[in-house]
């Protein structure tokens, strides 16, 4: 399907069909989002929940996330084992078995009027786009990239047998690599959006099948259940990063919400806390933990997936992320004011020099587990170890952005910190320079756009009256504009 095609599938962007009115599909925002200052969240598929039955503590229900729109049948190859082995990156590097790529390519070319789409496929599965995403993007979707790196060291083994996982990793280099250091042509990076649909079609049949076990008593909790949970994990992880790096935040969004209905359903099964799953989970954890941090929805903040129990002497940034999260919640229960929301899931409120010693604890594991790592070149440590600094106090944090030495070597990590300067320099012109042209620096380095939500509100913040920057953020949030600070 073209992208015009899909647009006019879509009958508008989701804003405009959630206010019921006409789209003018435009590209790649519609003029009547623009007009209203809304961030257009584009014309993608999206994941919804299954019969309309939404995750809560005790996962009433237990349903799956399944893809909207109408399947086009997409044929799911069977894999007896879909757990991947530890190979080299070079051994994961390889174009798909000729037997494979004909049974996609003839599912594809039934389902669309497109004849050069077959061309497409063959390019979701090149070494060339798989070696984009190895080079150009694993690393900027962890805090510090090494041989643990296991969006590269496991994931790339797996996507040789998950072609779910192969299209969501074409979607996402597809895209970033048009404006990117390889430089996709644009009659390849322009298959980004039949990538995308592509893997959640594959997502979906696999997720409509759990559905059914699910609603016929079954457990899953064989190990092929979880190696399909691993799968489906990874491609919506990959696929939400995708739809951040477009800015289409409700996309992410949607994704995240599924993402964490796969880890309630799945992680109390003692296969799934170690390995990739594990691994993901945690990555999912950060996705949570930072997205909650600039949420009002009171539910969605108090449902955050947490990084694993007891992870705290191995997982980077894992007991911050932890003590993170109980700020948020302690905030968000004083400005509740729904009452059916329980408030015994919030904690006590904190005094200041609590909250200081436990971001002291929080910042001594981090760096004795960073110092395990091996970072390379040196100026790496250095800059990871006076980015992460100004967590002992924000009186340090303009100082020691000042100390950065090469900003292209920890650019993913800067956004949080990016924030937080942008919220505590109200009124303060000169900080405000020094914080806006860092963030364009790292929207410009990173390619990834969900940052220009960050100097949406930045922009909205410091031109008004509020010096606090929540009652700020809960109104443009109530407007339409989700902040990602992830």
């Amino acid at each position: 399907m073209s992208s015009k095609g899909l647009a006019e599938a879509s009958k508008g962007c989701r804003t405009c069909m959630r206010r019921r009115i006409r789209c003018d599909l435009g590209r790649p925002a519609c003029s009547k989002c623009i007009k209203k200052g809304f961030n257009c969240p584009g014309y993608g598929r999206h994941l919804r929940w299954a019969d309309g039955v939404a995750v809560r503590g005790k996962l009433k229900g237990r349903r799956l996330p399944v893809a909207g729109s109408v399947p086009m049948d997409l044929p799911l190859p069977t894999n007896e084992d879909l757990t991947p082995a530890l190979v080299s990156t070079s051994t994961a590097l390889q174009v798909l078995e000729p037997t494979t790529i004909s049974t996609i390519n003839k599912a594809i070319e039934s389902a669309s009027t497109a004849p050069d789409l077959l061309n497409f496929t063959l390019w979701a599965s090149s070494q060339d786009v798989i070696e984009y995403y190895d080079k150009n993007l694993a690393g900027r979707m962890v805090w510090i990239d090494s041989d643990e790196n296991d969006y590269r060291r496991r994931m790339l083994p797996m996507a040789a047998n998950a072609p779910g996982l192969r299209f969501a990793i074409a979607a996402f280099s597809l895209y970033h690599g048009y404006h990117g250091p390889m430089r996709f042509p644009s009659e390849l990076a322009r298959y980004h959006e039949e990538a995308r649909d592509a893997c959640l079609e594959v997502l979906q049949r696999q997720l409509r099948e759990m559905n059914t076990r699910l609603k016929s008593g079954a457990e899953l909790n064989t190990r092929a259940d979880v190696a399909n949970a691993e799968w489906m994990l990874a491609c919506i992880l990959v696929i939400a990063n995708y739809e951040m790096a477009k800015n289409h935040s409700e996309a992410a969004e949607g994704h995240r919400l599924a993402a964490r209905t796969i880890v309630n359903v799945f992680g109390q099964n003692e296969a799934c806390t170690k390995g990739l799953f594990a691994f993901l989970r945690n990555q999912l954890a950060i996705h949570d933990v930072l997205g909650s941090a600039t949420s009002f929805d009171l539910t969605d903040v108090a449902e955050t997936i947490l990084p694993t129990p007891n992870s705290g002497s191995h997982v980077l940034f894992s007991e911050y992320l932890s003590f993170l999260h109980q700020i948020t919640l302690a905030s968000r229960r004083s400005m509740a004011v729904n009452e059916d929301i329980d408030v015994s899931l919030w904690p006590e409120s904190f005094t200041a020099i609590e909250v200081q010693s436990r971001f002291e604890q929080a910042r001594g594991q981090t760096l004795m587990i960073a110092g395990k790592l091996q970072m390379n070149p040196a100026v790496v440590r250095r800059d990871f170890i006076s980015n992460f600094d100004w967590l002992a106090s924000v009186m340090k944090l303009f100082d020691q952005l000042d100390q950065i030495e090469n900003i292209s070597l920890c650019g993913q990590n800067l956004p949080w910190p990016i924030f937080i300067a942008g919220t505590e320099c109200h009124g303060d012109a000169e900080r405000q320079h020094k914080v806006a042209t860092i963030l364009d620096t790292i929207i410009k380095m990173t390619g990834f756009n969900q940052y220009e939500t960050i100097r949406s509100f930045l922009h909205a913040f410091w031109s008004g009256t509020e010096p606090n920057w929540l009652p700020v953020a809960q109104q443009l949030q109530a407007n339409g504009l989700r902040i990602l600070v992830v």
